[in-house]
């Protein structure tokens, strides 16, 4: 089931490359449209870290707007991620370990 969603997730993200369009497939991004769209515009100066980047939806109006994009991410779904986080799961430790 995880595996259909992702994929599902990936082709979405592919044959709909077009933020304006893909913003009705995704509760988060019709938000961030909604409200970090306008501010953005009107206050946003210097940097920006977009934090869970995925494949950079908004890189292009931040960069437009003269702002330096930084981004991070825990899987690299685009070249450009500036940041990525490593994480491991810790399933146990041998004997004496911590």
């Amino acid at each position: 089931m995880l595996v259909n969603f992702k994929e599902n997730r990936a082709r979405i993200n592919r044959d709909l490359r077009d933020i304006k369009i893909r913003k009705y497939f995704s509760p988060a991004l019709l938000c961030l449209d909604k409200i970090f769209v306008p501010l953005a515009s009107k206050y946003l100066v210097g940097a920006c870290l977009d934090i869970g980047c995925g494949d950079q939806p908004y890189r292009g109006l931040i960069e437009s707007l003269g702002a330096k994009y930084e981004s991070v991410d825990v899987e690299e779904r685009t070249e450009n991620v500036t940041y990525m986080i490593r994480y491991t799961r810790h399933v146990g430790c041998a004997a004496g370990g911590v």
